[in-house]
C-alpha cells in the first residue's frame, strides 16, 4: 500500500518537532544553569523541564522516522506519545497557567490520535497483518469470510 499523504506530512513534522524540541531543550538548559546561579530550587526546576522535554523530542524524532517507514510500532507509539502530549498539556495548564497554548496543543493531538485511527491510516501500518491482529487495532471484527480464508488456507499448509 501507498503511504498516506497524511502519513508523510505527520512524519515531516514530526521531524521538524523533534529537531526544534531537542534545541528548545538545550536553550532551556542554559536558562536553568542561569537561574540556578541566582535560585538552586528555581533553576533544578527549570532544568528537570528541560531533561522531560529533551527526552519527549528524541522519542518524536524517532517516532517520526518510523512513521515514514509505516513500522506498526510507530502507529502505538505515535498514540502514546500523543496521549503523553495531552496529559503534559493539562500539567501545564495547571501548574503554569499556558491556558491558551496548551489547549490549543490539546485540540491538535486529540484530532491526530482521531486521524490515525482511520481506517486509511490503519490499514496502511497494519496492511500484513492477520485477522485477530486487524480486529483488535480496529476495535471491532473482521468478516467471517475472511476468517474462514484464512483457517481454510491453514488447514491446507
Amino acid at each position: 500500500m501507498k503511504r498516506p499523504t497524511g502519513v508523510l506530512v505527520i512524519g515531516i513534522l514530526g521531524i521538524i518537532g523533534g529537531i526544534m524540541g531537542i534545541l528548545g531543550s538545550i536553550a532551556v538548559f542554559g536558562a536553568g544553569a542561569v537561574v540556578a546561579g541566582l535560585s538552586v530550587g528555581v533553576g533544578g526546576g527549570v532544568m528537570a523541564v528541560a531533561v522531560i522535554y529533551l527526552i519527549l523530542s528524541i522519542v518524536e524524532l524517532l517516532l517520526a522516522r518510523a512513521f515514514l517507514s509505516l513500522k506498526p510500532w510507530a502507529w502505538w507509539g505515535l498514540m502514546g506519545l500523543l496521549a503523553l502530549n495531552i496529559v503534559w498539556a493539562i500539567v501545564m495548564m495547571a501548574s503554569w497557567a499556558y491556558g491558551t497554548s496548551s489547549l490549543i496543543g490539546i485540540i491538535i493531538d486529540a484530532a491526530l490520535i482521531w486521524y490515525i485511527n482511520t481506517k486509511t491510516i490503519k490499514g496502511a501500518f497494519f496492511q500484513g497483518a492477520g485477522p485477530d491482529v486487524l480486529a483488535k487495532v480496529t476495535g471491532g471484527r473482521v468478516s467471517d469470510d475472511a476468517v474462514k480464508n484464512l483457517a481454510n488456507n491453514k488447514k491446507e499448509e
